[in-house]
């Protein structure tokens, strides 16, 4: 197949489970997908499509991954870094790019126990105030020659660091209800509850005008924004990793259902690929046919499978520190639910079709990650010669292989690697 094309057009939030409107106040955004496609002229029926399941240990992250660090889990650090490099929509872009169609979906995620809940919302806080005490920083940086060159130290008087701290705390918890505010209805809350905050922020902030005022008014503003934060994924239903596999499947029932009625891809050609979570997602589901049943649809559609920093063996999450973390939220507590939701395991069990599979794991990644797709490639040739290639990618860690998807490093390009497999297998 030769198709070389460099526009595309974009359709997003295409809602794939009516059924299910995610779990969380009946917002819709954890069952929609945007879907990328390659403008062609002429017959679209060689042009395959690739269904992409975002990453972030089965409880994070989403289609843009930036939105979920400013919705359930405020912190900047991640959505500024996530932003930048256009997480995931950056995969979808350099697809349609070179005439492949590309879904890139969200999923209902997995909940984490309310202590462990709390640590996380504490380090993504502290990201967060990085991120401000930097951008002061350099802000301070800039102004601070000003200010005494205009002698803005004699009118104002030095600051004390303490104070500088508290200020600085102050404003990362004032931006952190700011964002609340914007977004209220996806916390529940309603315009009164909005305006009594702000009201009670703004009176103590013209009230107060000392550094006992300031302790107090952080302390509010922490705990208000915090205990809201909290209060939201609380909310959240308690999903398993099959009910996310199940979404994964009826997400290609409606991409299929999509390139039948518009003929811009082949729906019968289609690839599934995924980062991190997600890739282990893309293995389970194409391992195991009773979702492709329940939804009527046929597996032998599926043409190969593309994992990126896959989760392909379980057990090897078994650690004092991913345990509570990924294993016991996703996978539960009980070492035979690891098993069946294994990967490797699915593979040998598997006794119908297998479609060929392309494992990229990034040069820097976790041992687990490694080692997991080192077995899975030895286990997937020994079944079936060639149906399964392993590739290590150089100079790139577990993030950065897939913020650089399209960017050569080394002579090596992961969007190339990914697009010749993917036109090879429906040659």
């Amino acid at each position: 197949m030769d198709v070389n094309v460099c526009e595309y057009s974009v359709e997003y939030d295409i809602l794939y489970d009516k059924e299910r409107r995610d779990c969380h106040f009946n917002d819709e955004r954890k069952s929609v997908v945007d879907l990328y496609t390659p403008e062609i002229s002429g017959e679209h029926q060689e042009v395959p499509v690739v269904l992409f399941v975002h990453g972030g240990g089965w409880r994070r992250g989403d289609k843009a991954a930036w939105k979920y660090y400013l919705s359930r889990d405020i912190n900047l650090l991640a959505a500024i870094i996530y932003g930048i490099f256009g997480l995931y929509g950056n995969v979808g872009k350099a697809l349609a790019r070179r005439g492949i169609a590309c879904a890139v979906m969200s999923y209902p995620l997995t909940k984490l126990s309310t202590a462990w809940l709390l640590l996380e919302l504490t380090t993504s806080y502290i990201s967060s105030l990085v991120v401000l005490v930097l951008s002061f920083g350099i802000l301070a940086a800039i102004v601070w020659p000003i200010g005494i060159i205009l002698s803005w130290k004699f009118v104002a008087g030095p600051m004390q660091p303490s104070t500088m701290g508290l200020t600085v705390t102050f404003v990362t918890n004032v931006f952190i209800l700011t964002i609340i505010s914007v977004q209220y209805r996806y916390h529940k809350l309603s315009r009164f509850q909005v305006v009594l905050i702000w009201t009670v922020l703004i009176v103590f902030t013209l009230s107060g005008q000392t550094e006992y005022f300031l302790n107090f008014a952080t302390v509010v503003t922490f705990l208000i924004g915090q205990v809201i934060l909290l209060n939201t994924n609380l909310q959240v239903q308690h999903l398993n990793l099959d009910q996310q596999v199940e979404a994964v499947v009826k997400c290609i029932k409606k991409i299929q259902n999509i390139g039948n009625q518009t003929r811009k891809f082949n729906p019968t050609n289609m690839f599934l690929m995924g980062h991190s979570a997600g890739g282990h997602l893309c293995s389970i589901a194409a391992l195991h046919d009773y979702n492709f049943i329940k939804q009527g649809i046929s597996k032998a559609d599926i043409k190969g499978v593309i994992t990126i920093s896959p989760v392909l063996q379980i057990s090897l999450m078994n650690t004092t520190f991913t345990r509570p973390l990924y294993l016991h939220p996703t996978f539960g507590s009980k070492q035979d639910g690891w098993l069946k939701r294994c990967p490797s395991q699915s593979l040998i069990e598997n006794t119908e079709y297998i479609p060929p599979f392309l494992i990229v794991t990034a040069e820097r990644d976790i041992n687990l990650i490694k080692d997991g797709a080192v077995d899975f490639n030895r286990q997937s040739n020994q079944l079936n010669e060639g149906m399964s290639d392993h590739v290590i990618f150089p100079g790139t860690n577990h993030i950065s292989i897939i913020c650089n998807f399209d960017k050569t490093v080394k002579n090596l390009n992961l969007a190339d690697l990914c697009s010749n497999f993917i036109k090879n297998s429906v040659i």
